[in-house]
């Protein structure tokens, strides 16, 4: 299955990235992340990875998430392991 889903935020695209490449924060704007937890000591990049404590309803599980791709100011690609698997990319 694939899903698409795009949002128009109204900030610069600078600002956004800012906010978007550090994944400690991410919680604070993704309604469904409570706490990411790293598992490495890199904390960008590709090869990052973390826990994702992740709340849907609920329902809560814990998944390993790995990012794939890393262009500053262009993608980030996660690829996410656990009860929910598969591939994101934030453009």
């Amino acid at each position: 299955m694939r899903i698409h889903l795009c949002v128009t935020i109204g900030a610069p695209a600078d600002d956004v990235w800012h906010a978007v490449e550090d994944i400690a924060t991410h919680p604070r704007w993704m309604t469904d992340a409570e706490s990411i937890t790293f598992v490495t000591d890199q904390r960008a990049g590709v090869g990052t990875e973390f826990d994702c404590l992740t709340r849907v309803g609920p329902l809560r599980t814990v998944d390993r998430m790995r990012v794939t791709e890393w262009e500053p100011g262009a993608v980030m690609g996660i690829e996410h392991h656990g009860m929910v698997t598969g591939r994101g990319r934030f453009t």
